[in-house]
């Protein structure tokens, strides 16, 4: 079975097909918010899993056409209230508004996966002092979760500890190495990302590709 999240603007809407049992993106499409649009959307649909259902923001003005179709055409249709969309918005805490339900393809380069999780450095030197600040931008999930993971590491993994006794021994405080450790786990999850499916198995690929989608409907 597939979740179709949809997200409908006056003259296009986005529709991105999820699993879901794993909430790996399967794919995504853009269509015209017309009738032609409408059908395409449809037969996209049906083509990737024949048990499926819409969920569609509550948008009236704007999805109201979309809906009825589908319902005329048998499709299971629910709607998700735009509150929930404007708490997950303003949970990313990031400029302007992203349709895509985001997989690794999208990321040029592990810096800009760390720029989605906040932890890519902001420069607040001065003179000859040489300081990064937090970055309070970015995913605020995906930034919790390797937050979570770099404490743990801090405290039980001889790498990570001999990693941070080495920033500290540089000059960095606490928080900095522990800042700087996050951005190395970032650089990680998008080397496993990128790796081929044969190299890793696909549970793997599923959980890391799931924990940084940013799904349009929560």
């Amino acid at each position: 079975m597939i979740v179709i999240g949809t997200d409908p603007h006056k003259q296009t809407h986005t529709a991105a097909a999820l699993d879901a049992q794993t909430a790996e993106r399967l794919d995504e499409l853009t269509a015209q918010a017309r009738d032609a649009g409408h059908d395409r959307l449809l037969a996209w649909a049906r083509a990737l899993d024949e048990e499926r259902v819409w969920a569609i923001e509550d948008c009236r003005h704007v999805s109201g056409g979309l809906e009825r179709f589908l319902l005329r055409s048998g499709e299971r249709v629910v709607r998700v209230a735009p509150k929930l969309m404007a708490g997950a918005r303003k949970s990313a805490r990031d400029f302007g508004k992203s349709d895509a339900l985001a997989g690794v393809e999208r990321f040029a380069s592990d810096a800009k996966l760390a720029k989605l999780a906040g932890v890519a450095p902001l420069d607040a030197s001065s003179g000859k002092q040489q300081r990064h600040r937090l970055n309070r931008k970015g995913n605020r999930q995906l930034n919790l979760a390797l937050h979570r993971i770099a404490i743990t590491q801090a405290r039980i993994h001889v790498p990570a500890k001999d990693y941070l006794a080495r920033r500290e021994a540089e000059g960095k405080t606490a928080k900095e190495a522990l800042r700087a450790l996050k951005r190395h786990l970032a650089r990680r999850v998008h080397r496993l990302l990128s790796t081929s499916p044969a190299q890793h198995d696909r549970r793997t690929r599923i959980q890391l590709n799931a924990a940084i989608s940013v799904p349009c409907l929560t």
